[in-house]
């Protein structure tokens, strides 16, 4: 198996909404199966860590990333362009994890390393603020975090492409304003982000995340039966494509509450 055909198997059984289960049991296969074919066994370990990390299985997505770097220090080197996607990667699951100060080092790594790599206009430059913006949020840095999503979005902005990517920082900017009870402003941020996932030609697993918010913003705006209907179907396409992971048990506790008015 070459590398292009592990990622146009495994985008094919996202595709199928294949049970995570079975995912996670195939990726397992394969990485057993490749560890002496370099470049694909590194592809798989990195994508059993993002996987572990949709399911909540932190723990595991550590384990995988910090053996995709081990690799990668050979193979590239730790200055590398490559080393730095896998750092920004790592930094995601600690943040997951609420390890803010484990996250917020490795993020800055990883920032550090695409600025000399490739510059500031680049993508994943852009993105890697982003992850800095949403820690910011996550520590009670409010307008630090606002700040740095801002200028992720002007360098995507100025790029041109990287429709998901741009729709992925509305959404996250939404989410800021929905925080501080700007819900018409969240909204309109919300309903442009859920335009440009919609128009991917793929479903992207943000739009969940999308569609849960929307779900909050019906409830506060009084339209319940909208939220929980809308909700429900969260609920339903969380389990479908991850399992019960944390954002499963989160919107489960929404409704619940919505329901009990």
């Amino acid at each position: 198996m070459t590398k292009e055909q592990f990622y146009e198997s495994l985008d094919g059984k996202f595709d199928a909404r294949q049970r995570p289960e079975e995912i996670l049991k195939w990726l397992e296969d394969v990485y057993e199966q490749s560890q002496d074919s370099g470049e694909v066994h590194i592809a798989c370990t990195s994508e059993l860590a993002a996987f572990c990390r949709s399911v909540s299985d932190y723990q595991s997505s550590v384990r995988y990333y910090e053996e995709v770097l081990e690799a990668l220090r050979p193979a590239f080197g730790e200055a590398s362009f490559e080393y730095a996607v896998s750092v920004n990667n790592l930094a995601g699951t600690y943040r997951q994890m609420g390890e803010m100060k484990q996250a917020e080092e490795l993020f800055l790594q990883a920032k550090a390393l695409f600025e000399a790599c490739q510059g500031e206009k680049h993508f994943l430059y852009a993105s890697v603020l982003n992850n800095l913006g949403l820690l910011c949020m996550d520590t009670q840095r409010e307008e630090e975090g606002l700040a740095l999503m801002q200028h992720s979005m002007a360098i995507l902005e100025e790029l041109g492409g990287h429709e998901e990517d741009v729709a992925t920082g509305l959404l996250n900017q939404a989410y800021y304003y929905a925080g501080k009870d700007q819900d018409q402003k969240a909204m309109d941020l919300l309903m442009k982000s859920i335009r440009m996932f919609s128009a991917l030609s793929y479903q992207n697993p943000h739009m969940i995340s999308a569609k849960m918010l929307y779900g909050q913003l019906l409830a506060r705006a009084g339209n319940e039966r909208e939220a929980i209907d809308c909700l429900q179907q969260v609920l339903e396409e969380i389990e479908a494509v991850f399992g019960k992971n944390k954002d499963y048990f989160t919107a489960q506790e929404i409704l619940k509450k919505l329901c009990r008015k």
